[in-house]
């Protein structure tokens, strides 16, 4: 059977970026911290040695997009033979996409947890919560990568009637799906400015002098929360927004089908 998925270039190259951005952020981030705290900027078991630490951030994020691509090609493979063979791999294909977004966020944890070996200063709340955070958007991201790469023409039933029913439902719960996500979004981001807002912002702002050592600590936890929200954005809620159009576009082709067929 002749099936055009819509797996694309784009969308593989988008989500192996985002997770080499993100575990760059990761790192990256946190030095600049210390750094403007008057700690060293490379980990202390580099002794200094700055291009050892350029060659090693080079090598692991060379190495995350190798093997992201290659997993990601080994998994689309796998989904498109088993339509292919299966006539059961509709009813499985949530379950499928699961299972992918899991192994390729297990990658992301490897490299992420490599990186805490790497260097032990990474153990602290905020930069645990900001990876945490981000493995749960790429898990996200790679589930709505499979699950959404299907042609509509799969879900297509007998019945014109039937099938614009269907995709009725499924318009509203793309709907809610996305209200749900959006309000759980806000409301972390509301609370992690709030708490920056207390432990930092605050007291920059009653004794800006004081406290001038702050203000880049604030910059570089403004950019972490500002890289959340465009990985959101490229991740999942594009993903989302997508499959609502098409829905869209397909119910009116119905429609309109239904209408010439009366």
């Amino acid at each position: 059977m002749d099936i055009k998925f819509n797996f694309h270039p784009f969308g593989r190259w988008l989500l192996t970026l985002f997770g080499s951005a993100g575990l760059f952020t990761f790192i990256i981030s946190h030095r600049a911290v210390l750094h403007f705290q008057h700690a060293p900027f490379l980990p202390l078991n580099l002794k200094g040695n700055y291009w050892v630490f350029v060659s090693a951030i080079l090598i692991l994020y060379g190495s995350f997009i190798l093997f992201s691509q290659i997993l990601l090609r080994f998994l689309e493979k796998r989904l498109k033979k088993k339509f292919r063979t299966s006539r059961d791999a509709l009813n499985t294909l949530g379950l499928d996409s699961v299972r992918n977004g899991v192994s390729l966020s297990a990658l992301f944890f490897i490299y992420g947890a490599a990186l805490v070996y790497a260097d032990r200063s990474l153990l602290n709340v905020w930069d645990i919560l900001f990876f945490i955070i981000f493995v749960g958007f790429y898990y996200v991201g790679t589930y709505l990568h499979f699950y959404y790469s299907i042609p509509l023409d799969l879900w297509e039933a007998g019945d014109p009637k039937v099938e614009l029913e269907k995709l009725k439902i499924e318009y509203d719960e793309q709907r809610m799906y996305l209200r749900v996500f959006l309000w759980v979004i806000v409301s972390f981001l509301i609370s992690q400015v709030f708490v920056i807002l207390k432990t930092k912002f605050e007291p920059y702002l009653r004794n800006p002098e004081e406290n001038l050592h702050l203000q880049p600590v604030m910059v570089v936890n403004a950019l972490q929360i500002s890289f959340l929200i465009i990985s959101t954005w490229g991740m999942v809620l594009s993903k989302f927004l997508r499959r609502m159009e098409e829905v869209k576009f397909k119910m009116m082709k119905l429609s309109l089908r239904k209408g010439n067929s009366g």
